[in-house]
């Protein structure tokens, strides 16, 4: 399965006075999405680091975007932001099942042992 997901977290760009609730909550939900996206983008997947990316995305991030007032943000925005949190955590669970899957069958590969007997004497 491959989702197209985007490069960075949306940006907040608006009309109106800034708000500090929303810019405070803004960079932890952006900074977790644009770790998690570096993590998926590395050759050597470690199934417990996706993991707790995944933990931190469900139990943090996305209640904190769920908090975010959203009748005072720009309608594109919100939609664009769950989006893209949807599109990570549905990679990351994809993520965390083919990582195990692959771990699992590399130790369930048989290895090969020689032994090599040496002459005494």
């Amino acid at each position: 399965m491959s989702i197209e997901l985007p490069a960075t977290f949306p940006g907040l760009h608006g009309p109106g006075p800034p708000n500090n609730d929303v810019d405070q909550a803004y960079r932890p939900i952006s900074d977790s999405y644009n770790s998690s996206l570096q993590l998926l983008h590395q050759d050597d997947l470690d199934p417990l680091r996706i993991h707790f990316h995944l933990d931190r995305l469900q139990n943090r991030i996305i209640p904190l975007y769920h908090a975010l007032p959203v009748e005072t943000l720009p309608q594109d925005w919100v939609r664009s932001g769950a989006h893209a949190l949807g599109k990570l955590l549905v990679t990351l669970r994809a993520t965390i099942a083919d990582a195990e899957d692959w771990e699992t069958l590399q130790r369930s590969k048989p290895t090969l042992i020689t032994t090599t007997r040496t002459p005494v004497g």
